[in-house]
């Protein structure tokens, strides 16, 4: 609103700016539209102009007096850390606003991770909003689930159910138990009401926090993995191949080879409908839980432990940490799988949907994180972290997706999966025709 009275273009044509009667100046990027500067006061405009390096806008008004203004946008690609506890979750949460840090050590923070600075509270990228410590750090932790529910398990044996608070994203503890033991693994059902907490020898226990009952799964210690359901219900892998559930089903092994196949890992989907399990030596098999019939046909693969299901229950990305092409996601509707190509010595340590897209992230142990649409070759190559990855999560925003992603040796970065020409200078990429013909030539002179 107003007059333009001035204004101003950087000498590479990139941003803009305009000072306005009455009292407000207005900046952006002439690219991408971001806002850069847009603020109003006790001032009436006279010049505009913006400094040699692009970087600040200069206002001078009728009183003769001057103002300055930095002028650009946030960083795309950030450290968030530098390193420090191994993560046990790295995700977005507040849609993509902050994100939420769990460490062994025991630390939980929340950091800001705002898309402009157009807005004076605006925090820095990576600024801790609040942080707490858990006493004697914690063996495993959850996602926070759809519920807005998290749950840790101290290395003192102690399981704490959380709620986010959807207003002031504090940390509110609901409920806590003693395990009598530390957990080698945990899970959350999605509304909260359910935990499974897994010893080291695979002595499993169920935890209801709102009855306040902690009870052991009959027959966990003989299973091969453990994989707790929606509704209460725990699925236990068989070393023949058959999946218990604790209310007496039984999912049939999907082969006719009596005890070739042992269960070696599974995962729920998120809507809670179907079970994918993967078996030695290495096929998998999608179970519809309601009617326990098997989805399509089993899918062969090369080794697996990794079974990553996208946040719309309709593909899985499957692979492993050994070296060589494992990579893989499968349409869970067709049970069809397609290949994703990774460098034969990558291995698969973690992945992630992209929601909204066909795209997902895949982290390997080379300290990379491979961007893939629905082609086998990858689209980007983020290649920051020095160490092999342990966690992705996606940004649930479509407008301006990013990636946040972690390393074991506790280093967090944010970044962009669709770059600014100035950001993708710093990601990995392949070489042209243009620069290999150079390459060749600089090779063939000495």
């Amino acid at each position: 609103p107003g007059e333009v009275t001035c204004s101003a273009v950087t000498a590479d044509g990139s941003r803009a700016a305009v000072a306005l009667e009455p009292g407000r100046i207005f900046a952006w990027s002439v690219e991408s539209g971001e806002v850069l500067v847009n603020e109003a006061g006790e001032f009436r405009p006279a010049g505009l102009s913006w400094t040699a390096n692009s970087r600040h806008v200069l206002l001078t008004t009728k009183s003769l007096n001057a103002y300055l203004w930095r002028a650009e946008p946030l960083a795309e690609l950030f450290e968030v850390r530098g390193g420090g506890p191994e993560l046990l979750t790295a995700e977005f949460v507040d849609d993509g606003r902050h994100a939420l840090l769990v460490d062994r050590s025991g630390r939980l923070q929340l950091i800001a991770t705002p898309r402009s600075n157009a807005a004076k509270e605006a925090r820095s990228p990576g600024a801790v909003v609040w942080e707490q410590q858990i006493p004697g750090g914690l063996s495993c932790a959850s996602s926070v689930t759809s519920s807005s529910h998290l749950l840790t398990v101290s290395t003192r044996g102690e399981a704490t159910l959380w709620r986010l608070d959807p207003e002031d994203l504090r940390l509110e503890q609901e409920r806590t138990v003693d395990a009598g033991g530390t957990a080698e693994a945990c899970a959350l059902a999605s509304d909260g009401t359910f935990a499974l907490l897994v010893a080291e020898d695979g002595l499993a226990h169920l935890w209801e926090p709102l009855k306040g009952r902690l009870d052991e799964v009959e027959g966990s210690r003989d299973a091969t993995v453990h994989s707790l359901l929606s509704d209460g219900r725990v699925a236990l892998g068989q070393p023949d191949g058959r999946v218990l559930i604790t209310d007496g089903l039984t999912l049939p092994a999907p082969f006719d080879e009596e005890g070739l196949h042992p269960v070696i890992t599974m995962a729920l989907s998120p809507d809670g409908q179907r079970l994918a399990a993967c078996y030695f030596p290495y096929f998998v098999t999608t179970w519809n839980l309601q009617s326990s019939q098997i989805v399509g046909e089993r899918v062969t693969v090369s080794r697996v432990n990794q079974l990553i299901w996208s946040t719309d229950s309709r593909r899985i990305a499957v692979g492993a940490e050994v070296a060589g092409p494992t990579f893989r996601v499968i349409n869970a509707d067709e049970a069809s799988p397609t290949p994703r190509d990774l460098p034969r010595r990558a291995g698969l340590t973690t992945a992630a949907f992209v929601p909204g897209s066909d795209l997902v992230i895949a982290g390997a142990r080379d300290g990379k994180a491979y961007l893939f649409g629905d082609q086998p070759q990858p689209l980007l190559v983020f290649d920051q972290h020095a160490a092999p990855l342990a966690s992705l999560a996606a940004d649930l925003q479509q407008d301006q997706r990013r990636a946040l992603s972690s390393d074991s040796s506790g280093a967090v970065f944010l970044w962009p999966l669709a770059p600014s020409s100035v950001a993708a200078d710093h990601l990995a990429r392949e070489v042209d025709d243009w620069e290999q013909e150079r390459i060749d030539g600089s090779v063939s002179d000495g």
